[in-house]
């Protein structure tokens, strides 16, 4: 029931990640936009003025780092519980979210208007390692 369990968390995971990528342009943009305008208002109370289309970039470029995070964590987790050999964990999820990011960066070139970007593998893969990072720690602490 436990090897179920992680596996269908990482695979979901996975599918998630892999499902915002096949959104074509315009859904991509709504969904960005959606979190521009929740932003925005903050920003103002703040004293804060950034433009829309680099507030845009930036929060399309967090998503990114936080949803690689999230698969980092639970493919850290998930492989510590499947794997015997516990040192071989980080790199074995580091190397999993790495291939997902690329694979990730791959299916925009089959949806309408986007395209793949090498930096946003890069970005991706920071998430994983911070994601890996975190579930290091959180091992550490619970033990």
């Amino acid at each position: 029931m436990k090897r179920f369990f992680w596996i269908f968390l990482m695979a979901g995971t996975v599918f998630l990640i892999w499902h915002n990528s096949m959104q074509d342009q315009v859904h991509s943009e709504r969904d960005s936009f959606f979190f521009v305008t929740l932003v925005q208002p903050w920003l103002a109370e703040i004293g804060r003025s950034v433009p829309a289309g680099l507030l845009d970039h930036i929060v399309r470029k967090t998503a990114h780092v936080f949803e690689y995070t999230v698969l980092g964590l639970v493919l850290y987790s998930g492989l510590g519980a499947l794997m015997e050999h516990n040192r071989k964990v980080f790199w074995a999820a580091s190397a999993s979210g790495l291939l997902t990011a690329a694979i990730d960066e791959s299916i925009q070139m089959f949806s309408p208007g986007r395209g793949p970007q090498l930096s946003d593998v890069g970005i991706d893969f920071c998430g994983v390692l911070l994601g890996c990072f975190l579930g290091y720690l959180w091992k550490r602490y619970r033990s």
